[in-house]
């Protein structure tokens, strides 16, 4: 998550957020590993929205990203769910 994927990562939701966007619901289905730095942007994104009234929402979180998300406990902070269709609904 470090250099470009981090920053494109972080304008997306401000991006997002500036757009009246409260809600935001990030598919991980396809992310096979993530570093801190990637947490912290969840993080700082989950924040950002709650203090707005929204929320953050993750689909499809597996393997190793699903793991990093119960060790550090944010899996009781974040919102997962299997797909995007149902973090959608």
């Amino acid at each position: 998550m470090l250099g470009p994927s981090c920053a494109e990562l972080e304008a997306l939701i401000e991006h997002e957020i500036a757009q009246g966007r409260r809600r935001l619901v990030f598919d991980l289905s396809t992310l096979t590993a993530m570093d801190s730095t990637g947490l912290g942007r969840f993080i700082d994104a989950h924040q950002k929205l709650e203090e707005l009234g929204g929320e953050l929402r993750i689909a499809g979180a597996a393997g190793s990203v699903r793991e990093m998300l119960r060790v550090t406990k944010l899996d009781t902070v974040f919102s997962l769910y299997p797909t995007v269709q149902a973090a959608s609904a």
